[in-house]
């Protein structure tokens, strides 16, 4: 089978509710889950994977194939010290694969229920923390390849997974930790909305009392960046932690959710003063 043919023939399953996938097949997604063609990876692999966890196709040991081939392979942090243009997609759409794991895993009336060990989810959770810490390619939108999207993808699996029972203190502390460097080293100002996925993690933290307004604004006070600075660098660092703050306010406030202190904070230090 060509791999045209084969492309038109997983594209006729990903169609059909009923479809049910072999172990070649499945292997052969998982290999092009970076793949450079935003057709492939985008439109094929990654709506494969969303339609095989949600309807069902998977059995729970191809369901274990997957998180298993991840491990494995560190697809995560596949190629991450190495200057290859397009090797961020695989671990960019990684972090989507382990989205749908976690929320299947966490959710009862789903077929993959509790599919993962406390060891295994905690090891997912540390991974994507990690990650985002270590990640080094701030791109969204890029013209050759499509979305990349690795710092909103990490984010879009790390707000999944701070409500899930198991995202422990440790791990709050640890996501502060990581994205505290990343606004720290980042060299660039973000322009496809990436600090507002990753605010949405803070957001589902507050929201389900995993994190504090108090421990928020003592976060907020650990930066010191001058939005006066004649460094650009340090202009655009400023700038992506006022819009994340800024979208926190937005989405709280309009939920009625945003406590007093932190709307002040907010107002005074970032909305207000620049």
């Amino acid at each position: 089978m060509t791999i045209e043919q084969k492309i038109q023939y997983l594209t006729k399953k990903l169609n059909n509710p009923k479809a049910r996938y072999t172990d070649e097949e499945l292997s052969w997604l998982i290999n092009h889950i970076g793949d450079p063609d935003a057709k492939i990876r985008d439109e094929l692999v990654c709506n494969t994977f969303g339609s095989g966890f949600f309807e069902e196709k998977f059995t729970r040991e191809q369901v274990r194939f997957l998180f298993e081939n991840v491990q494995k392979r560190n697809l995560l942090f596949y190629n991450i010290s190495k200057n290859i243009s397009y090797s961020s997609l695989t671990r960019s759409f990684t972090c989507l694969l382990l989205e749908l794991l976690i929320q299947t895993n966490g959710n009862q009336a789903s077929k993959y229920f509790q599919i993962l060990s406390l060891s295994e989810e905690q090891f997912i959770f540390k991974g994507l923390i990690k990650y985002l810490e270590e990640e080094h390619d701030y791109s969204g939108y890029d013209e050759k390849y499509g979305w990349i999207h690795a710092i909103a993808h990490c984010s879009d699996a790390l707000e999944i997974s701070v409500v899930q029972t198991s995202f422990n203190l440790d791990l709050i502390n640890e996501l502060l930790s990581a994205t505290h460097k990343l606004f720290c080293q980042i060299n660039k100002k973000f322009i496809d909305e990436e600090e507002y996925h990753l605010a949405d993690v803070f957001i589902a933290g507050l929201q389900n009392n995993k994190l504090s307004s108090t421990n928020l604004i003592k976060w907020f006070n650990s930066f010191n960046f001058n939005p006066e600075s004649s460094s650009q660098i340090e202009f655009h660092r400023f700038g992506n932690l006022k819009s994340f703050a800024e979208d926190i306010y937005v989405k709280l406030n309009t939920a009625n959710l945003l406590d007093g202190d932190l709307k002040k904070y907010i107002e005074k230090e970032f909305s207000q003063m620049y």
